[in-house]
């Protein structure tokens, strides 16, 4: 009988070990296949000498007008152009870090959502644009183009790749500010009101007036890349100042009267406007519109 029980008690004990091995084994295959990320070295140090590196191509004034390029064709073009030979076979990719059991990236999540072949054109002056990926994927690790990527990480701390999330430490913070000053064109352009420091309505009657936009620190030597978004569009681009001023036509640069098609496309739209500039920081401005026709 103490054998017989000493047999019952050691089926029972084996009964509630191996649910527990059974837990513990599918606990740790859990542990292994959840998704990691690594975060890169030097992320935005890197982004910053890559958006320098684009200011000079600007600078140069040289590259071909009027078209759109894609990065291969870009660089195709600038090989025998008078450019900086230093930056003709410039990075526009930053790797951002490295993933791991994850199969394929479809998204990855900044600031905004970006999805896999999502494309961004960024002009260089003499209507001349470069389109390419924001992000690609490559032996794991996970690439995104400098001129989106130092406005994407203003305050950022997570990044979202497909459905996971994951901490977003970088090296150095891009630092965020209003502009210093906002002043208006004279003449046909008015303000309807001040909403905050960094907010404005604004009432257009003629289509080519423009804005005055200070910043800290400014020089005459600056070129500083912006971003401007109304609605679902968003452009990017290079641009100097006017002596120490950054000049933005929200609507047309070309002396142009108010038509009916730029109050459908303006009239009750807001411009969220942002200028990164190198070694400082992104200083940016929320601009409501409202178009006044003129009397028939």
């Amino acid at each position: 009988m103490k054998i017989k029980n000493k047999i019952l008690s050691f089926v029972l004990a084996l009964c509630l070990i191996i649910p527990c091995a059974l837990v513990f084994t599918a606990c740790d295959k859990d542990d292994k296949d959840k998704p990691t990320f690594a975060v890169g070295q030097n992320v935005l140090t890197v982004a910053n000498d890559i958006v320098s590196d684009l200011t000079k191509i600007y600078k140069s004034g040289n590259v071909p007008a009027n078209q759109t390029f894609t990065l291969t064709e870009m660089k195709d073009a600038m090989a025998s152009l008078p450019i900086p030979e230093d930056v003709k076979n410039f990075n526009y990719y930053v790797e951002i870090g490295e993933v791991d059991d994850i199969d394929d990236v479809n998204s990855i999540t900044l600031a905004s959502k970006f999805t896999k072949n999502q494309t961004f054109k960024l002009s260089l002056g003499n209507n001349a644009h470069l389109e390419a990926k924001v992000f690609f994927e490559d032996d794991d690790k996970i690439y995104v183009a400098a001129p989106v990527l130092v406005f994407e990480t203003v305050n950022l701390g997570k990044i979202k790749i497909n459905n996971n999330e994951f901490d977003f430490d970088l090296d150095v913070e891009v630092e965020a500010s209003n502009f210093t000053n906002v002043e208006f064109q004279d003449g046909a352009t008015s303000i309807s009101s001040k909403v905050s420091d960094n907010e404005y309505n604004l009432n257009f009657k003629e289509a080519n007036r423009y804005i005055k936009l200070s910043y800290a620190d400014a020089t005459a030597n600056d070129i500083v890349l912006t971003k401007k978004v109304i609605g679902n569009s968003i452009n990017y681009g290079l641009t100097d100042l006017e002596g120490t001023v950054l000049g933005l036509y929200p609507i047309k640069y070309s002396s142009a009267a108010l038509t009916q098609e730029y109050f459908d496309n303006y009239n009750g739209k807001t411009m969220e406007y942002s200028a990164y500039v190198l070694n400082s920081g992104v200083h940016s401005v929320k601009l409501n519109f409202s178009i006044t026709l003129p009397s028939a």
